[in-house]
Formats: structure tokens, sequence, C-alpha cells
């Protein structure tokens, strides 16, 4: 486990799987306990004050669950001691000590720190720690309520792979002989999971997954049997909104809208974890107007977007021959492109030894918040580049930037 090690690769010791195992021999004194508190407990610390814990803080998002190598998942119980909380809360904050003090000088991610009580927990179950009858701990992590698809699964494939994730199904809603088929299950009674599976008339398969635990049960299905296929509808979402490469813009009005629309998104504060929201970031970062692919490269390193590093690194800014932009300009998009990357990838900034830092902090700090002030410099390309300006509230915007700015309907 890496961060037992530092950046000289001297071995430093397991002082973080140390702590949480002495802090779940106290949560023991009494007799065995169960799993889905110590989860909470977990769950409920971490959420006190994520950044002074971990280095990637949004990562802590969705509901913590236990997860087996093979069938249903254990998930943070509604309530726990407080005690429990309070306890746990000083462990992080010494495991985070830890981190600080070992070389590298960082936090750990989220991963890091879940993997540690990984580390502790598997062992202690099913004696000391309660959960579900044969239960094999491979994961503890993070998650939200997803959506996925799967094609070409057969009824008689399928069924024995749902038995391990304890649904149940529901009563048939039409006769199973006829030539289309529609079949359902739920996981009763917290409606946590559920998977619909339809027979077309040519007799295609699908099957929709919905909750906390439909990616694993998609990846199950695809494991089980090498004809299904697993569709991504983030994915296939983002490539139907992306704009075919093109060396210029062939719709300037066009790209006036998809940029418009961004912003328009980006303005109402919207949900990172929504479907529609990370694919349309997603498609933006290869659009064919600049504008567009630097408002999405803000996006995603504002709401610290994990998995979109590679395609944020891949935006290419504009041209310093485009009208109204300067050689500083496409230095700040550069800066900000950099900046993105690093946080959507979790790691540290770490810039060139001869960089500006006022011009580095001041980049970073229109990320952390879009700029609410028009004067020359970083900040206010950013806070153009966002349309955070508008002629009514007095804001006028740079003469230099006038003609990229303007968007159908501000004359």
């Amino acid at each position: 486990m890496g961060w037992w090690h530092d950046k000289n690769g001297n071995l430093l010791g397991d002082a973080p799987i140390d702590r949480a195992g002495d802090w779940l021999d106290k949560l023991e004194a009494g007799g065995a306990v169960p799993l889905s508190s110590v989860l909470a407990a977990i769950d409920r610390a971490l959420r006190r004050n994520a950044s002074h814990f971990l280095v990637d803080p949004t990562s802590v998002a969705g509901r913590l669950g236990a997860y087996p190598k093979a069938g249903r998942a254990d998930w943070q119980a509604d309530d726990v001691d407080e005690d429990w909380v309070e306890s746990c809360h000083e462990i992080l904050d010494r495991i985070a000590i830890d981190y600080l003090d070992n070389g590298e000088e960082t936090l750990p991610k989220c991963a890091e720190l879940l993997q540690s009580f990984t580390f502790v927990v598997a062992p202690r179950i099913p004696e000391r720690l309660l959960t579900h009858p044969d239960f094999d701990l491979q994961a503890i992590e993070y998650a939200s309520s997803e959506k996925a698809m799967v094609k070409n699964v057969r009824l008689e494939d399928l069924e024995p792979v749902l038995e391990r994730f304890d649904v149940q199904r529901d009563a048939d809603r039409q006769p199973q002989q006829s030539s289309e088929a529609f079949v359902s299950w739920t996981r009763q009674p917290e409606l946590s999971l559920e998977v619909d599976w339809t027979k077309n008339r040519d007799g295609s398969t699908f099957v929709e997954i919905r909750g906390l635990e439909a990616r694993r049960l998609s990846k199950a299905l695809e494991a089980a049997n090498p004809q299904t296929k697993v569709i991504n509808p983030e994915a296939a979402l983002a490539n139907l909104l992306t704009v075919p490469p093109a060396d210029k813009v062939a719709n300037p009005d066009a790209a006036n809208a998809r940029w418009h629309s961004l912003c328009a998104v980006l303005a109402a504060d919207p949900d990172p974890a929504e479907t529609a929201f990370r694919a349309l970031v997603t498609a933006g970062l290869s659009d064919t107007d600049w504008r567009v692919r630097m408002t999405a490269v803000w996006a995603a390193g504002h709401h610290r977007m994990p998995d979109l590093p590679g395609k944020i690194e891949a935006a290419k800014p504009p041209d310093i021959v485009t009208e109204g932009i300067t050689s500083e300009d496409r230095r700040v998009f550069l800066a900000l492109k950099a900046l993105s990357a690093a946080r959507s990838a979790g790691v540290p900034f770490h810039a060139k030894p001869s960089a500006d830092a006022s011009f580095v902090d001041e980049v970073e700090r229109s990320l952390d918040t879009a700029p609410t002030s028009n004067q020359d410099g970083p900040a206010g390309l950013i806070g153009t580049l966002l349309r955070r300006f508008s002629e009514a509230d007095g804001s006028n915007t740079p003469p230099r930037w006038s003609h990229w700015s303007k968007i159908v309907g501000d004359r």
C-alpha cells in the first residue's frame, strides 16, 4: 500500500491501519457490533470536515457501503451512537497527521483511507462485526444511486445472478409466453435496487438496473455471460452531444448556443453527480468551439470531476491568432487546464519553479469560485468566459474580449 512509503521509498510503518484497528477494538470491547453501524460512524465522522482529512473531499458522496466478493452489500445504518462518531473523528484526525508527517506532506485520497478500514474490518467478520451470512468483504466504498443498461441477457442467465443480490421478483405484468416479455425485480423493503428485463419482438433482450449497486450488478452479468454487453449511459450521451471534429466551427450560431447553454447550466449550480451534466461537460471538452472547451475545463476542475483528466489535458485552448486573444490570455487558459486536470485526478498541483505564484493563485481562486469582478486579468478573463458579467449591471467587458464574448441575443 503506497502510503506506507515516503517519496524516497523508505518504509514509514502502518500507523493508519493500526489506528483504525485500535478504534474498532474499543467499539468491540462490549461484544460484537453491526458492520452497518461501523460504516455509519465512519461516514458521519468524515462528513464533519472532509477537507481536513482528505485530498479529495468531494469523494465523500452518496452512501457508504461494504461490498462482498459475491452477494448483497451492507450499507451504513440510518443512525449510530454519537460517541462512535466522535471517537472515529479523533482517529481520522490522527491518521491525517500521519499522512502529513510522512514526507509527502499530503492528505490521503478517500479510496486510500477506506482501504485502510477495509484491511482491518475484513478479518473481524463475522465473529466481531455482524453482517450478512457468508459475507466476504472486498471493499468499502461510497456509492450514489446509479443506472446501468445491459444488452443480450437471457432470462435463464439473469435469474441466478440476481439471487446473489437479494432481490425479489415482482408480479408479472404480462404473459411471458408472448413475443414480447417484461419481468422486474425489486429489493425489499428499502427499494435500493430495481431490475427490469425486456424481450422485444425481434428477440433482442435489454436489462435496465437502477440503484446503489447498479454498476456492480452490471459487471456481474457481464462476467457471467460473455455475450452480454454493458452500455454506459453517460458515455453514450456524451458521444451524442459531442460535435464531430472539424478544422473550424462550421456553424457559429450553433457554437454560440452551445456555449451559452453550458454557461447557463453552470450558473444554476448543478449536481456534479448527475449523468446529464457529466455528459455535457465531457462533450464540451471536445467541442469545436474553444469557448465551450475552456468552459468545460473550468467546470471539470471546479467540480473536481474524476475520470476526466485525460480529456482536460487534450482540450485545445484558443490560438493566439484568434481575434481578441493575446499570449497572456492563452497563458491563463493553459494554467486553467493544468489546475483542472490536477483537481480532477485528485492530486496536488505543482507549478513550475519559474511560475508567477500570484498568477497561479488567481487562476486557482477563479476555479474555486466563479469571478465576480470584471477587472482585466485572469479572473476577469475567466469570468467573461463563464458569462458572469452583463451590461445591465454595469459590468463592461474589456474591449479586446468584446468580439468573442458576444453572443446571439446580446446585442
